[in-house]
């Protein structure tokens, strides 16, 4: 269905429609350059759903001049769910299967110099850390994805600007959820605790409500830039490459672009990633007065090379991570009938 979904009958057109009114059936003329895919995104249907309504099988290739149902009354009804079970989905799965290579980091972050590496129980922290991480990419994504369309209306398709204030704005919001979910993990990775729960008890009443926003500011200088960047970079390669292609962007392809701005922004953002592990991982007896006393301390104290840590596992979980995530956005995004049109 995929290879007959996605074939095109020309390039070039724009989309056009015919809308009916509120309640009623939508009709959609097919132009140049129509495929299914991006019909059944504009209206907010799958592909599978159009393809039954019109009688259209795997074989079967759009026509211009043709007349196809929407099967869809609403064209926009549960856009802003389907928005967010794309963005939970492909969360989860970058965090299930990068999950050890994240620990690693960790540990290696939170070590001081000079003590080995613990590679036993790398998988400490997934069972609890998926309904957070969910949660977490959901509401980025529930923020994202209708932000930057509202604000491409004014400031132009594929504006970077958009994708800046976007990707920000939507770790900002989403902040709320990923920070507690992040200090539990990590204590957990670093073997501090049995389980989620005992580790939610035993903050609460050795810290208090403070203790599962531990290293916020640091979280904040890290993920905020590290989105905007990321996004920024991810959005500027899949604009570039979808004018050379002259077509939507398919899944592998994004995958690529994915690992390639994953890669970079790791990279980038090390140092930060540091001083938000030694934040959240240091409890009560963190001995840092603040983000820059911590990064001069620990410069001082082990070298500048400490700010650095992890960068390798880093580099390659994130880079990975990229190539899996927004290969598994796009596949959702295009399920969920919420991809990009071109």
């Amino acid at each position: 269905a995929a290879g007959a979904a996605g074939a095109a009958i020309g390039a070039g057109a724009a989309l056009p429609a015919l809308a009916a009114g509120p309640g009623k059936a939508a009709t959609h003329v097919v132009a140049s350059g129509d495929c299914l895919s991006v019909i059944a995104s504009r209206y907010g249907c799958s592909v599978e759903d159009l393809m039954a309504a019109n009688g259209i099988d795997d074989s079967d290739k759009i026509e211009a001049g043709q007349k196809l149902r929407v099967p869809k009354e609403d064209t926009k009804t549960f856009e802003f769910a389907r928005f967010m079970a794309a963005g939970g989905i492909a969360g989860c799965t970058v965090e299930t299967v990068l999950f050890p290579l994240d620990t690693i980091k960790t540990r290696l972050q939170a070590a001081r110099a000079g003590k080995g590496l613990d590679l036993r129980g790398l998988y400490n922290g997934l069972g609890g850390n998926i309904p957070g991480c969910f949660a977490a990419s959901a509401i980025f994504f529930g923020v994202y994805d209708p932000l930057k369309k509202r604000l491409e209306e004014g400031w132009g398709k594929g504006s970077t600007s958009a994708h800046l204030v976007s990707a920000a704005s939507a770790g900002l919001v989403s902040s709320v959820v990923r920070v507690p979910t992040e200090v539990v993990k990590q204590r957990l990775q670093t073997g501090q605790f049995n389980g989620p729960v005992e580790a939610v008890k035993t903050i609460f009443k050795s810290e208090g409500v403070r203790g599962f926003t531990r290293g916020y500011g640091a979280f904040l200088l890290r993920d905020l830039p590290f989105d905007a960047i990321e996004f920024v970079a991810y959005e500027g390669l899949k604009t570039q490459y979808t004018r050379y292609k002259g077509r939507r962007i398919e899944p592998a392809e994004a995958s690529v672009l994915g690992g390639i701005a994953g890669a970079f922004t790791g990279a980038a953002t090390t140092p930060l990633d540091v001083l938000k592990t030694r934040f959240m991982t240091g409890g009560a007896s963190v001995k840092y007065k603040g983000l820059v006393d911590a990064a001069a301390t620990i410069a001082r104290e082990e070298g500048w090379r400490a700010l650095f840590a992890g960068v390798q596992p880093r580099v390659t979980w994130i880079g990975i991570g990229g190539f899996i995530f927004f290969g598994c956005l796009e596949k959702s995004r295009e399920i969920l009938g919420v991809a990009d049109e071109m």
